[in-house]
């Protein structure tokens, strides 16, 4: 989507989503639906229009191209005219996206004015030096782009099948009992496009084309990445991580050993539960909050942002 405001323009990407809304008994499985939400990117003001509010405004605006109107408030009368409604666009339950000018300026541009906007969520990296330690490949699998496209289907199942079961008590997801758990799906591009948007304009490939691992004996244990090629020296960047406890110290190894084979120095890993962040820090991770790329989320559904966690919220 592109929206003309004197050279503003921001690029929104539709997606197909997950919603887990908790049940009344905790015996129960959560009720998880497919949605659509949106992924925001590339929002850019060239030098000479800077300082004037535009891009704010173009992002208020958004919203109700994005969203289900009947899910907004009132549309301003001193905004003028609402956009056009767009086709095959709109019906989104939950927009995010990155920021990199800190978090206020998404938040303060809401659908009807000041405040409501995008709201940040789990900048938390972990990151691991990859070290001269070298292993065999015995039980595990090596996968290229084009094995990736077959995994993320059945990643999307894997997914959905830990959303019903996902425990929503004790805080385990910063509220007491959030209104939705929300995620979006690796499936149509969404988990692919990561490679050649970091890797378009140089030379860098992975060592054996590789931007995966899979577990032979277990196929639910996997993970896929990236490079952040800026600033240098190049990091890979886990997009994807499905462990569990036991088999993750496995897992990490085969991810700094690519790494390592293709002379990167530092694995990064977002949003590590916290049974796996345990697990990484024994095994010489490093956690910490990030200052960059913060993830922001608005939800539309019922009840409040603040109430939605925005799990799998991985790069």
């Amino acid at each position: 989507m592109r929206r003309c405001l004197t050279c503003i323009y921001g690029d929104r990407y539709k997606r197909a989503s997950l919603v887990a809304y908790p049940p009344s008994s905790p015996s129960e499985p959560n009720s998880v639906h497919e949605i659509t939400s949106y992924g925001v990117a590339a929002v850019f003001t060239p030098p000479s229009k800077r300082g004037r509010g535009y891009a704010g405004h173009m992002m208020r605006l958004l919203h109700w191209v994005t969203a289900s109107r009947a899910n907004l408030p009132k549309f301003p009368e001193a905004w003028g005219t609402p956009p056009e409604e767009v086709a095959d666009a709109g019906g989104g339950l939950f927009s995010v996206l990155w920021s990199d000018v800190g978090d206020e300026f998404y938040r303060s541009a809401g659908p009807g004015g000041e405040g409501g906007g995008w709201e940040k969520r789990g900048a938390v990296s972990t990151v691991w030096e990859v070290g001269t330690e070298e292993g065999d490949d015995e039980g595990w699998t090596w996968l290229t782009q084009e094995q990736l496209k077959v995994l993320w289907d059945h990643d999307a199942g894997v997914i959905q099948r830990e959303l019903e079961n996902m425990l929503v008590k004790n805080g385990l997801y910063g509220v007491e009992r959030p209104a939705a758990l929300v995620t979006c799906l690796p499936t149509n591009g969404v988990a692919a496009f990561q490679i050649p948007r970091a890797t378009y304009g140089s030379n860098f490939s992975m060592a054996g084309g590789f931007w995966g691992v899979q577990s032979s004996s277990d196929p639910d244990t996997y993970a896929s990445w990236s490079v952040e090629m800026q600033p240098p020296p190049p990091a890979l960047i886990v997009t994807r991580l499905s462990a569990s406890e036991e088999m993750f110290p496995g897992l990490i190894a085969k991810i700094k050993q690519a790494a390592r084979r293709s002379g990167i120095r530092k694995v990064e890993v977002w949003n590590l539960r916290v049974g796996l962040r345990d697990v990484a820090e024994k095994a010489g991770g490093r956690t910490f909050i990030r200052s960059e790329h913060l993830p922001q989320i608005v939800w539309y559904g019922p009840g409040t942002t603040e109430n939605v966690e925005w799990v799998y919220n991985e790069k």
